[in-house]
């Protein structure tokens, strides 16, 4: 039902109200004048001497009653109290809430998939550019990922619902001279300073190398948790007093051309619960928020791969 339909329901209960008041008022009004006057003449009529003055004054008297309270009990049952239509307003109103609701989450839906489509269209660009770049080496993918990440950055709200929380967004690259996984861009709610040195991580170090290690995507609605603030938590040097409360939600993606063997991750955090959800987290009402990370993962896997058969060539001639 729309909002025009709402709202002409509603007109309608008020001019119901405003009829039936009227009416109903004349009627209880008419019938409890009348019975009470009926009422008021039974102890004279019943003094008077004509003829069966005695059954008049019973009939005035009953007829009275009857009317009296037909007023104020009968017609209760016909007339809409005000509380009555109070009531089915209220229910109306909350009819339209949940149609609002529901309003919003299509549009919101809507938006999503329309800010997916405009990020795949826009990476298939920064992809196409780079494959014709004969001069496409780690500084270039290093742009590329920043413009990836800013792509994410502009459209977080419709992808991922990221409003007002400490969000972000990360790729790393394993770097098999420091057997690291080292940071190629990020992009952060808080700017980043330039000058800025972010961790590195070590396979299955934190939840960045572990999914590395095990070659498949992490999410957890809540990494807070004892018992996987264990598993992916930062330890010694990488450990930072505010990574409990900075990255609560996140979601690891392989960066892989293959489904396995990954060359790099990319990583969104967020400091809220259930940001990022797997499908065991998932509600009815939530879609799939993690695809555009598995989408924008799958683009910069044939950046990576551009840059990890180059490096290959050198080795061969070398």
């Amino acid at each position: 039902m729309s909002y025009d339909d709402y709202e002409a329901n509603f007109e309608a209960a008020l001019q119901y109200l405003r009829d039936s008041s009227r009416s109903l008022k004349l009627a209880k009004i008419f019938g409890t004048v009348v019975g009470a006057a009926m009422i008021a003449l039974h102890p004279w009529v019943s003094t008077q001497s004509f003829q069966n003055a005695q059954d008049i004054a019973s009939i005035l008297l009953w007829v009275g009653l009857a009317l009296t309270t037909f007023s104020s009990l009968v017609l209760v049952f016909a007339d809409r109290t005000t509380s009555e239509i109070l009531a089915e307003n209220l229910r109306l109103s909350k009819q339209h809430r949940e149609d609002e609701d529901e309003f919003d989450f299509y549009e919101n839906y809507v938006d999503h998939v329309l800010a997916r489509l405009s990020l795949n269209s826009y990476m298939r660009e920064i992809v196409e550019a780079a494959t014709v770049d004969d001069g496409f080496d780690l500084d270039a993918l290093k742009k590329s990922s920043k413009a990836v990440l800013g792509l994410l950055d502009e459209r977080k709200t419709a992808l991922f619902g990221i409003q007002d929380e400490k969000w972000n967004f990360g790729v790393y690259r394993y770097d098999a001279e420091v057997e690291k996984l080292v940071c190629l861009a990020c992009k952060r709610a808080d700017e980043v300073p330039p000058n800025h040195v972010h961790r590195s991580w070590r396979v299955g170090e934190g939840h960045v190398g572990l999914a590395y290690s095990r070659s498949n995507e992490i999410i957890f609605s809540d990494a807070n948790t004892p018992e996987l603030r264990t598993v992916v938590g930062a330890k010694g040097q990488n450990y930072r007093e505010y990574d409990e409360h900075a990255y609560r939600s996140l979601a690891s993606m392989p960066i892989s051309t293959d489904g396995a063997n990954p060359l790099g991750i990319l990583v969104a955090t967020s400091d809220k619960i259930g940001r990022y959800q797997d499908e065991s987290e998932r509600g009815e009402r939530d879609w799939e928020r993690e695809d555009a990370l598995r989408e924008t993962a799958a683009f910069l896997a044939i950046l990576f791969k551009l840059i990890h058969d180059e490096y290959a060539k050198k080795v061969e001639t070398s």
